[in-house]
């Protein structure tokens, strides 16, 4: 559990939350501290942004969740900040995931998996992820809503 770091206040409004660096503060501020958050992502032991992922490739948010003695799930959050757009923003996940096995999880697939956040996901994204979470790989897919005059958090509803 994190405990133990000041606390950054984002101020969310209209013109601000276009910016996927906003989102992507906002989520790595509330990691551990949201209930909806934390239910839609899963448990971290340790987490950072702008992580390399490749040639100047870059992923939003990267981190592990420890499960049990020399065994770590490794996470991958990318965040759009508006619709998740089919096929693009899945390749590019599915890019820094197989990064991560061959790079950091010793060729292990089932210890790495996928977020992506967005607002919406169209029924094509929902059948490829439910196809791909079939095989032993994992995608989360994550909502988030943005409601003023709420400029202090994000609705976060998990759909896959």
């Amino acid at each position: 559990t994190l405990t133990n770091y000041t606390n950054i206040s984002f101020i969310l409004n209209p013109n601000i939350v276009q910016n996927e660096k906003i989102i992507e503060g906002w989520i790595l501020d509330n990691i551990g501290r949201n209930t909806h958050l934390d239910e839609a992502l899963g448990e971290f032991e340790s987490f950072g942004n702008n992580m390399p992922g490749g040639y100047l490739k870059f992923m939003d948010i990267f981190g592990y969740q420890s499960l049990y003695k020399n065994f770590k799930k490794y996470k991958i959050i990318e965040v759009k900040k508006e619709d998740c757009i089919f096929p693009d923003n899945i390749n590019q996940l599915l890019g820094y995931m197989d990064w991560v096995v061959d790079n950091v999880a010793d060729n292990d697939l089932k210890s790495v998996e996928g977020i992506l956040v967005a607002k919406s996901f169209d029924q094509h994204t929902i059948n490829f992820v439910n196809h791909f979470n079939s095989i032993g790989r994992r995608i989360k897919l994550v909502q988030f809503q943005y409601d003023p005059p709420s400029y202090h958090t994000l609705i976060i509803n998990n759909i896959i």
